[in-house]
Protein backbone atom coordinates (compact mmCIF):
# COMPACT_ATOMS: atom_id res chain seq x y z
CA UNK A 1 0.00 0.00 0.00
CA UNK A 2 0.98 3.84 -0.08
CA UNK A 3 1.22 5.76 2.65
CA UNK A 4 -1.93 8.60 3.17
CA UNK A 5 -1.79 10.50 6.22
CA UNK A 6 -2.39 8.60 10.02
CA UNK A 7 -5.27 6.17 8.87
CA UNK A 8 -6.00 2.92 9.00
CA UNK A 9 -3.05 1.40 6.80
CA UNK A 10 -0.70 2.93 9.62
CA UNK A 11 -2.67 1.31 12.39
CA UNK A 12 -2.19 -1.82 10.68
CA UNK A 13 1.69 -0.92 10.19
CA UNK A 14 2.43 -0.17 13.64
CA UNK A 15 0.61 -3.68 14.65
CA UNK A 16 3.91 -5.53 14.40
CA UNK A 17 5.09 -3.56 17.57
CA UNK A 18 2.21 -4.80 19.87
CA UNK A 19 1.18 -8.38 18.30
CA UNK A 20 3.83 -11.17 17.29
CA UNK A 21 1.83 -12.58 14.77
CA UNK A 22 2.35 -9.38 12.73
CA UNK A 23 5.23 -7.78 10.51
CA UNK A 24 5.92 -4.86 8.85
CA UNK A 25 8.48 -3.58 6.30
CA UNK A 26 9.11 -0.42 4.74
CA UNK A 27 10.70 0.20 1.11
CA UNK A 28 10.67 3.11 -1.22
CA UNK A 29 10.25 3.63 -5.02
CA UNK A 30 14.00 3.56 -5.06
CA UNK A 31 13.61 -0.24 -4.16
CA UNK A 32 11.80 -1.30 -7.20
CA UNK A 33 14.21 -1.80 -9.98
CA UNK A 34 12.13 -1.79 -12.50
CA UNK A 35 11.25 2.63 -11.95
CA UNK A 36 14.92 4.23 -12.85
CA UNK A 37 16.03 6.53 -10.32
CA UNK A 38 15.97 9.11 -12.60
CA UNK A 39 12.33 8.91 -13.73
CA UNK A 40 11.89 9.34 -9.75
CA UNK A 41 14.28 12.44 -9.46
CA UNK A 42 11.60 14.03 -12.42
CA UNK A 43 8.89 13.40 -10.04
CA UNK A 44 10.73 15.16 -6.76
CA UNK A 45 10.87 18.51 -9.28
CA UNK A 46 7.15 18.03 -9.80
CA UNK A 47 5.92 17.41 -7.33
CA UNK A 48 5.33 19.19 -3.53
CA UNK A 49 7.77 17.41 -0.81
CA UNK A 50 4.86 16.02 0.97
CA UNK A 51 3.02 13.91 -1.76
CA UNK A 52 6.56 13.20 -2.84
CA UNK A 53 7.51 11.91 1.07
CA UNK A 54 4.19 9.82 0.87
CA UNK A 55 3.89 8.52 -2.98
CA UNK A 56 7.43 8.11 -3.67
CA UNK A 57 9.71 7.32 -0.45
CA UNK A 58 6.64 5.83 1.98
CA UNK A 59 6.70 7.97 4.86
CA UNK A 60 3.53 8.33 7.01
CA UNK A 61 3.06 11.76 7.72
CA UNK A 62 0.78 13.52 10.38
CA UNK A 63 -2.59 14.70 8.32
CA UNK A 64 -2.44 18.34 8.46
CA UNK A 65 1.70 18.56 8.40
CA UNK A 66 3.36 21.64 6.82
CA UNK A 67 0.63 21.11 3.64
CA UNK A 68 2.27 24.62 2.99
CA UNK A 69 5.46 25.63 3.49
CA UNK A 70 7.45 29.01 3.70
CA UNK A 71 3.96 30.99 4.00
CA UNK A 72 5.44 33.76 5.46
CA UNK A 73 8.65 33.81 3.67
CA UNK A 74 6.70 35.18 0.65
CA UNK A 75 3.61 36.97 1.85
CA UNK A 76 5.15 39.92 1.73
CA UNK A 77 3.33 42.12 -1.04
CA UNK A 78 1.37 45.57 -0.56
CA UNK A 79 -1.57 45.84 -3.31
CA UNK A 80 -0.72 46.76 -6.49
CA UNK A 81 -2.84 49.05 -9.35
CA UNK A 82 -2.90 47.09 -12.79
CA UNK A 83 -0.81 47.44 -15.31
CA UNK A 84 -2.01 48.67 -18.83
CA UNK A 85 -1.97 45.81 -21.37
CA UNK A 86 -0.99 43.39 -18.06
CA UNK A 87 -3.27 39.96 -17.82
CA UNK A 88 -5.16 39.58 -14.66
CA UNK A 89 -7.11 36.71 -13.25
CA UNK A 90 -9.36 36.77 -10.07
CA UNK A 91 -9.88 33.74 -7.76
CA UNK A 92 -13.27 34.45 -6.34
CA UNK A 93 -15.01 32.24 -3.19
CA UNK A 94 -18.42 33.25 -2.49
CA UNK A 95 -19.51 33.63 1.41
CA UNK A 96 -22.43 35.60 3.40
CA UNK A 97 -23.14 34.92 6.95
CA UNK A 98 -20.59 32.40 8.15
CA UNK A 99 -17.64 32.12 5.91
CA UNK A 100 -16.07 35.70 3.93
CA UNK A 101 -16.43 36.31 0.28
CA UNK A 102 -12.67 36.58 -1.09
CA UNK A 103 -11.05 37.63 -4.67
CA UNK A 104 -8.14 36.92 -4.70
CA UNK A 105 -6.32 39.08 -7.96
CA UNK A 106 -3.42 37.62 -9.52
CA UNK A 107 -0.75 39.34 -12.35
CA UNK A 108 -0.19 36.17 -14.91
CA UNK A 109 3.36 36.85 -16.20
CA UNK A 110 5.01 38.14 -13.07
CA UNK A 111 2.72 34.96 -10.56
CA UNK A 112 2.12 37.62 -7.74
CA UNK A 113 -1.31 38.38 -5.74
CA UNK A 114 -1.59 41.90 -6.27
CA UNK A 115 -4.75 42.55 -4.45
CA UNK A 116 -6.52 40.29 -1.91
CA UNK A 117 -10.59 41.67 -1.13
CA UNK A 118 -12.54 40.03 1.96
CA UNK A 119 -15.89 40.57 2.37
CA UNK A 120 -18.22 39.74 5.63
CA UNK A 121 -21.66 39.35 5.47
CA UNK A 122 -22.72 41.55 2.27
CA UNK A 123 -26.07 41.23 -0.36
CA UNK A 124 -25.29 38.93 -3.13
CA UNK A 125 -26.52 42.12 -5.47
CA UNK A 126 -23.69 44.23 -3.84
CA UNK A 127 -20.81 41.56 -3.80
CA UNK A 128 -21.86 41.13 -7.57
CA UNK A 129 -21.53 44.76 -8.12
CA UNK A 130 -18.11 44.60 -6.55
CA UNK A 131 -17.00 41.39 -8.01
CA UNK A 132 -17.24 43.48 -11.69
CA UNK A 133 -15.93 46.47 -10.61
CA UNK A 134 -13.23 44.95 -9.14
CA UNK A 135 -12.37 42.48 -12.75
CA UNK A 136 -13.60 46.15 -14.66
CA UNK A 137 -10.20 47.97 -12.61
CA UNK A 138 -7.84 44.86 -13.92
CA UNK A 139 -8.26 45.23 -17.45
CA UNK A 140 -11.40 43.20 -17.61
CA UNK A 141 -9.53 40.46 -15.73
CA UNK A 142 -10.95 36.83 -15.96
CA UNK A 143 -13.16 35.75 -12.76
CA UNK A 144 -12.79 31.61 -11.77
CA UNK A 145 -15.01 31.35 -9.69
CA UNK A 146 -16.52 27.89 -7.55
CA UNK A 147 -19.94 26.98 -9.33
CA UNK A 148 -20.56 24.32 -5.94
CA UNK A 149 -24.12 25.15 -3.52
CA UNK A 150 -24.52 28.88 -4.00
CA UNK A 151 -21.78 29.36 -6.71
CA UNK A 152 -24.17 28.47 -9.72
CA UNK A 153 -27.09 31.32 -9.88
CA UNK A 154 -24.25 33.94 -8.95
CA UNK A 155 -21.43 32.68 -12.03
CA UNK A 156 -24.91 33.17 -14.20
CA UNK A 157 -25.97 36.49 -12.69
CA UNK A 158 -22.75 37.41 -13.27
CA UNK A 159 -22.40 36.79 -16.80
CA UNK A 160 -25.62 37.94 -17.44
CA UNK A 161 -24.07 41.29 -15.99
CA UNK A 162 -21.01 41.71 -18.46
CA UNK A 163 -18.60 39.69 -16.19
CA UNK A 164 -15.99 37.20 -18.22
CA UNK A 165 -16.62 34.40 -15.77
CA UNK A 166 -15.81 31.12 -15.90
CA UNK A 167 -16.97 28.46 -13.17
CA UNK A 168 -14.80 25.98 -10.92
CA UNK A 169 -16.14 23.06 -9.54
CA UNK A 170 -14.45 21.70 -6.92
CA UNK A 171 -14.42 18.17 -6.39
CA UNK A 172 -11.75 15.67 -4.52
CA UNK A 173 -9.75 15.49 -7.87
CA UNK A 174 -9.74 18.89 -8.87
CA UNK A 175 -9.16 20.88 -4.69
CA UNK A 176 -6.27 17.75 -4.30
CA UNK A 177 -4.71 18.61 -7.39
CA UNK A 178 -5.15 22.81 -6.77
CA UNK A 179 -3.56 21.72 -3.41
CA UNK A 180 -0.90 19.91 -4.42
CA UNK A 181 0.08 22.23 -7.07
CA UNK A 182 -0.20 25.62 -4.24
CA UNK A 183 1.63 23.39 -2.08
CA UNK A 184 4.57 23.02 -4.73
CA UNK A 185 4.86 26.78 -5.66
CA UNK A 186 4.81 27.40 -2.20
CA UNK A 187 8.07 25.38 -1.23
CA UNK A 188 10.05 26.39 -4.37
CA UNK A 189 8.51 30.24 -3.10
CA UNK A 190 8.16 31.47 -7.22
CA UNK A 191 4.83 32.69 -6.24
CA UNK A 192 4.02 36.13 -4.11
CA UNK A 193 0.89 36.76 -1.71
CA UNK A 194 -0.17 39.47 -0.06
CA UNK A 195 0.78 40.42 3.26
CA UNK A 196 -2.03 39.74 4.87
CA UNK A 197 -2.38 38.36 8.58
CA UNK A 198 -5.83 36.27 7.98
CA UNK A 199 -4.70 35.21 4.47
CA UNK A 200 -1.51 33.70 5.99
CA UNK A 201 -3.21 32.26 9.26
CA UNK A 202 -5.79 30.23 7.19
CA UNK A 203 -2.76 29.07 4.74
CA UNK A 204 -0.82 27.68 7.72
CA UNK A 205 -3.48 26.50 9.52
CA UNK A 206 -4.68 24.26 6.56
CA UNK A 207 -5.16 20.49 6.85
CA UNK A 208 -5.68 17.56 4.60
CA UNK A 209 -6.95 14.21 5.38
Amino acid sequence: GTPKGMNGFWQLYNLSDSNPDWRHWKFSSYHNPHIPAEELEKLRAAMSGRAFEQEIMAEFIPDGAGVFRNVRAFSTLAPEEPIEDRQYVIGRDWGRTNDPSVSSVWDILARREVRLEVENDLPFALQLSRLKALSERYNDALVVAEQNSLGDPLIEQAATAGVRIMPFVTTNATKANAVDSLALACERQDIGLQSDEQGILQMEAFESS
